[in-house]
């Protein structure tokens, strides 16, 4: 046997080996985190919120890193197999890692893809398969399980409040419109309380007036924020209510009030997930300091 072909063997045994190792490398580090998405419900309407909610569980022994928009690189199918386009689904790109998950954490997130794919029309009737990917830091590309949904045309009183909620949306996304765009979500919200327009419509309300430059106005969004933390605080995340009642009362320099509404949510709402985000952010209001 030749000394050439002993060595080629050699060089040939090695390359499987390293193969078979990066492939477990793969294969285990996929397992060691897991990405799992979810919908609060299995039907939703046309123009309805479909608000996607997800979790990614470090089970390593060490600190994972990764990019915030790779959570939002979701691929959305119907049954005729066209793909919605990603960009509809992705954020912006950061060239450093944003996100960080100690050995055991679990980061929740959440995103509504209706409004992402289009103000106006929204997904059409039809059914849908959607899957999430992550990859980049992590050096394996991980996917979740594929969930459904479907979409339905509204029927009875759904019509009427889908007509104001199409309505309210494009006054909201018009220039100077936000008093009409208010009114026409605040028309919804009392016409039909039982509507499943409404959490979009208070959420959409609840922007009309987020950069206004009138405190009265910025209070009537305060008041929307609210009432998305109290009645629907499963709509998307009860944190991502508390950020802009923050940022409102900041810009109004009022401590005072501020302090008064996040302690009559702890008041109202002891012992849950409600009280323990408006600790959270009460601690950081009562460090504020105005000239």
């Amino acid at each position: 046997m030749s000394r050439i072909y002993i060595f080629k063997t050699i060089i040939s045994l090695l390359f499987v080996c390293v193969t078979v190792s990066q492939a477990q490398e793969a294969r285990s580090s996929a397992w060691d985190v897991d990405l799992k998405i979810w919908f609060g419900k299995e039907e939703y309407l046309v123009k309805e919120p479909v608000i996607l909610h997800g979790s990614l569980k470090n089970n390593r022994d060490t600190t994972i890193y990764f990019w915030a928009d790779d959570l939002y690189s979701l691929t959305v199918k119907d049954r005729t197999g066209r793909v919605y386009p990603k960009k509809m689904f992705t954020r912006g790109w950061s060239p450093e890692p944003t996100h960080s998950l100690k050995a055991g954490e679990i980061y929740q997130f959440y995103e509504d893809i209706l409004f992402t794919y289009s103000i106006y029309e929204g997904l059409p009737v039809g059914t849908y398969f959607c899957f999430m990917t992550l990859h980049q830091y992590l050096g394996d590309k991980i996917a979740s399980d594929t969930v459904q949904f479907v979409v339905k045309e509204p029927t009875g009183f759904e019509k009427e409040a889908q007509r104001l909620f199409i309505k309210a949306q494009k006054l909201g996304w018009s220039t100077g419109k936000s008093d009409q765009a208010f009114a026409a979500y605040q028309e919804l919200i009392k016409k039909y309380p039982n509507s499943v327009y409404v959490p979009g419509a208070v959420y959409g309300a609840a922007l009309c007036y987020l950069y206004s430059d009138s405190s009265e106005k910025k209070k009537k969004s305060v008041a929307m924020y609210v009432n998305l933390i109290e009645n629907y605080p499963d709509f998307l995340s009860v944190g991502r209510y508390f950020l802009p009642i923050y940022s409102i009362y900041l810009s109004m320099e009022d401590k005072t009030g501020a302090i008064k509404t996040i302690k009559e949510l702890i008041k109202k709402h002891p012992d849950t997930e409600i009280s323990e985000e408006a600790k959270y952010w009460l601690e950081r209001i009562e460090k504020w300091e105005f000239k």
